[in-house]
């Protein structure tokens, strides 16, 4: 949805049921954005949901006084079907203190029908899909933030919090991740009164995905120890797990 990109035509949804005011708008457009466009026109509520659920916009202009439905609530049964898109508000005369807060609430705009121009249409447009982009790249950010906050919190319960002990052996692990979070994993397992298993492994890739395949491989190799003390054996069975009936050529001992 870049505006700014001469290539990149643009489509907008006019809920206006005025043929006046509707004409006004798609000529001021015409003239007040230097991009391809193009203008779907409904002049009910119920109409404009229905193209909502079929096509993608880059904006919706909402006039608020239509057929079937008339006022603020005009404006949030549009929010809810628009899957994030800026909507512009036709307003017919000032918005009042709760009109203001609700467009607030919804990181939307609203421009004045006595102000319409080429000049004051274009840049109210550019601003509101501008900010609709803002607010959605931000909104990814911190899902993926989350996700990082995730990742972290199970690539540092990976890792054993002791070495167990060996006759005749010293036995000491540590890692350091090159990025926030991976799927790279070394730990100790129990085999047997007298055996430890030293497992290194790496899991291609990097973040939360990487990070939970290597808590299941993690968690069969721990699971199939506490039974099977054979390497190889031990192997196939994880190897069944992740790959299911694909060969893996399984051998007595390493």
């Amino acid at each position: 949805m870049n505006i700014g990109n001469p290539d990149k035509a643009l489509r907008f949804l006019l809920v206006e049921d005025c043929a006046t005011d509707a004409y006004l708008v798609q000529t001021l457009l015409k003239h007040g954005l230097d991009v391809p466009i193009y203008v779907d026109q409904v002049e009910t509520l119920a109409a404009a949901i229905e193209s909502l659920a079929k096509k993608q916009f880059d904006l919706v202009l909402l006039d608020l006084t239509l057929p079937d439905s008339s006022g603020i609530g005009t404006f949030y049964s549009i929010l809810k079907h628009t899957r994030n898109g800026p909507v512009l508000i036709l307003s017919g005369d000032e918005a009042g203190e709760a009109a203001v807060k609700a467009i607030r609430d919804g990181f939307q705009d609203y421009i004045l029908k006595a102000e319409l121009s080429a000049h004051t249409l274009g840049p109210e447009m550019r601003f509101a899909i501008e900010r609709s982009e803002r607010i959605r790249a931000e909104q990814q950010l911190k899902v993926a933030h989350e996700q990082i906050r995730i990742a972290r919190k199970l690539q540092k319960g990976l890792y054993p919090l002791s070495a167990p002990t060996c006759n005749g052996f010293d036995i000491a692990g540590s890692a350091w991740t090159a990025e926030h979070a991976c799927g790279d994993d070394y730990d100790f397992l129990p085999m047997g009164s007298e055996n430890v298993g030293i497992v290194v492994g790496d899991v291609s890739g990097h973040g939360l995905g990487p990070a939970l395949k290597m808590v299941e491989a993690r968690a069969a190799l721990h699971a199939f120890s506490e039974y099977e003390n054979n390497l190889g054996k031990l192997i196939s069975r994880v190897h069944h797990v992740f790959c299911g009936g694909q060969h893996f050529a399984e051998r007595d001992s390493f």
